[in-house]
């Protein structure tokens, strides 16, 4: 014995666990070490947390889960693995089953982590640096934060080094992994004993193409730390197993092997809107940036893919006969069948607007994605309890409350998006992102490591009309570890300069509003990174920012007390609370009121006696009582 646990289900039932493994994983996994299930495992993701004896040392990890891991009452951060004693008390989320450590003997620790599932053998790696994947390698790509992703791969391997051993699931990643779709749990439920079919793995995926000038069509991949995401030049081979991600406002196609075409539309907020200008940037879009990674398929299947967030569009581009597609999320897994040359679906994954109040209700933080389908020609789409058969134009969509599917509705006409040409442009601000977005795309392909670049370059930068979308980018990599640590950073930074412009500080504030609704873990995040890393704010100036940052509840909107709370934040000593509570009052705010608060600055000193005659008669337009109902 190596260690003993003792359980504490939500029911009360009380059990005890012992391994002798150096790495003991713990979630709604069945085959994790301690595995919960049923009503047990409320509130417990797939993978929740890991222990781990390494370097004489007992650790406790949380895997990204949805509600936290708690040790002795305090929340922990996520990835990162701190020292745990003999009898801790580790708690799954706030209300979940309680784990204690009841005895500890490190002289039974032995060095080989928990084995591979009944059947699987390691996997066989190639030589190339892309494509090496030690342990250490597989584990940090398993930890993308939020993203649910987890190295699953199906089939037999052959000799040849150049090749994965698909039947592999790495060790690492299958024990730390995030919380995956339920897809996942269904597909290892359901696996038999038996020798699975031999195929040969298919050495990638297939290639970029680059087929429309007029869009930058620059993919990055990431294969793992320590590499650091790298663009696919055109015609380059795309990687199975490693993250794919499409910039906003960047449209990248692969030309899979297999036939299949794929199209990553990803978008910027101009686009989804007739804008005139910044000012009007009230609504955030559904779809920034597009991220993905292609498994191994299975027999008879043409394209395999875990999907995160975005819009993908697919083609039947066979020579003849249908094409069979399987995606993977967060909370489902579609399988799609093109059924000729002329079929075709988008499918868009995105997350509803978090709401929260600012009159001491909590934060909603209970955020799943939805999913949307656009679809042309003979369709079949099919999940495990629906079915859909589809002829011509149709749309199914997800109702963010209930989560229900609506449709299938005829379409009178595409999204502006399907076959959208942003290449001439009538209006200005669109224009001016075209151009910004294509030249981003020039300084990214010819980077080597992209963050570091477009921060450098956004502080370096004097041309204004470039930094509004380097700040959308950077959100994009706010998924990740400390990649994503230092992004955030970044643009938080943004939101609270007095120096940059109103529109770099409008997108940077888009940007991070996008990024909370992924996960409730970036609320802690955001938390962090302005407490501790700008170092300038109390933490209650840090939730100010907080619940400035995401839209008041619905019931909030007509309680007077929030606009005199938001009057009162125009004079607050912090600038970043000035500005947040100025764009929220300018989006209320009409007619002759308006004209006071547009007159306001945010970045001058409220006391400055033109700034004090200003907010006197912005007072005098909202006065107690006053809602925008209000006549």
């Amino acid at each position: 014995m190596k260690i003993r646990l003792s359980i504490q289900d939500i029911g009360g039932k009380t059990r005890s666990v012992e391994s002798s493994k150096s790495l003991v994983s713990i979630g709604r996994d069945p085959e994790s070490a301690v595995a919960f299930e049923g009503e047990a495992g409320k509130g417990v993701s797939w993978n929740h947390a890991v222990i781990q004896f390494q370097e004489n040392k007992l650790t406790i990890m949380d895997a990204a889960s949805s509600n936290g891991t708690l040790l002795n009452d305090k929340m922990l951060p996520p990835n990162q693995p701190m020292t745990l004693k003999l009898k801790d008390r580790i708690q799954l989320g706030y209300t979940g089953p309680a784990i204690t450590v009841s005895a500890f003997d490190p002289a039974w620790a032995i060095a080989d982590p928990e084995p591979t599932r009944k059947g699987k053998q390691p996997a066989k790696q190639n030589d190339s640096p892309s494509r090496k994947m030690s342990p250490r390698i597989a584990a940090a790509v398993a930890l993308v934060l939020g993203l649910g992703l987890i190295w699953q791969f199906t089939g037999k391997a052959k000799n040849d080094k150049s090749k994965v051993d698909p039947n592999a699931v790495s060790k690492d990643a299958g024990a730390i992994a995030p919380e995956f779709s339920k897809a996942a749990a269904s597909t290892n439920a359901n696996k038999t004993e038996s020798a699975p079919i031999a195929k040969a793995v298919p050495p990638s995926v297939g290639r970029l193409i680059k087929k429309d000038e007029a869009f930058p069509g620059t993919l990055l991949q990431w294969p793992g730390e320590p590499y650091a995401w790298a663009p696919v030049a055109n015609n380059g081979r795309v990687e199975f197993g490693q993250l794919l991600l499409a910039l906003p406002g960047f449209r990248c196609q692969i030309q899979c092997d297999t036939g299949v075409a794929i199209t990553a539309l990803s978008n910027l907020p101009e686009f989804d809107r007739e804008f005139v200008s910044p000012d009007q940037l009230k609504n955030l879009p559904l779809v920034l940036e597009t991220s993905w990674i292609h498994k191994v398929p299975e027999v008879g299947v043409d394209t395999s893919l875990i999907f995160d967030r975005g819009r993908l569009h697919f083609y039947n581009g066979k020579p003849s006969g249908s094409a069979r597609i399987k995606i993977e999320m967060r909370n489902a897994e579609w399988e799609i069948i093109l059924k000729d040359a002329a079929s075709q679906v988008v499918v868009e994954t995105y997350f509803s607007p978090l709401i929260a109040s600012k009159l001491g209700q909590p934060l909603d933080a209970k955020n799943e994605p939805l999913v949307n389908f656009f679809t042309t020609g003979s369709v079949l789409l099919k999940r495990s309890d629906k079915s859909f058969t589809l002829d011509g134009r149709n749309g199914i969509f997800q109702e963010p409350q209930t989560r229900n599917l609506i449709g299938p509705k005829p379409l009178p006409a595409w999204p502006y998006w399907w076959n959208a040409n942003l290449s001439n442009p009538k209006n200005e601000f669109v224009l001016d992102a075209v151009r910004s977005i294509r030249e981003w795309a020039d300084i990214i392909e010819k980077s080597d490591e992209v963050l570091k670049v477009v921060i450098a370059r956004c502080e370096a930068e004097k041309n204004e009309n470039l930094k509004p979308i380097a700040y959308l980018i950077l959100a994009s990599f706010g998924e990740i570890g400390e990649i994503g640590q230092k992004a955030i950073s970044k643009i938080s930074e943004v939101v609270e300069s007095t120096e940059e412009s109103e529109a770099s500080r409008l997108a940077a504030l888009y940007s991070l509003q996008v990024w909370l609704y992924r996960s409730a873990r970036h609320l802690d995040l955001l938390m962090q990174t302005v407490i501790f890393k700008l170092k300038k704010y109390s933490p209650t100036e840090a939730e100010q920012i907080l619940r400035l940052t995401i839209a008041p509840a619905k019931e909030d909107e007509e309680n007077s007390v929030l606009y005199q709370e938001w009057l009162s934040d125009l004079e607050s000593s912090k600038s970043a609370v000035r500005f947040l509570a100025w764009e929220r009052l300018k989006q209320v705010l009409k007619e002759g009121a308006a004209a006071s608060i547009n007159d306001f600055n945010p970045n001058k000193d409220p006391k400055d006696p033109d700034q004090m005659k200003l907010l006197k008669s912005i007072r005098e337009k909202i006065p107690a009582g006053w809602t925008p109902k209000a006549k």
